[in-house]
């Protein structure tokens, strides 16, 4: 499995905020998923 270059400094600004487990997968997951949309669609980012 290969891990994003971008998780571990998300995670040390997102781990000290202390969220519950459930908002921090959603939260990690909803950025990377923004930030990947540009790549795939580069017609349809805002």
């Amino acid at each position: 499995m290969v891990a994003h270059s971008g998780g571990p400094p998300l995670a040390m600004y997102l781990l000290p905020l202390g969220l519950g487990k459930e908002v921090y997968a959603g939260t990690t997951s909803m950025f990377f998923t923004v930030g990947t949309r540009p790549r795939r669609c580069p017609g349809c980012c805002w």
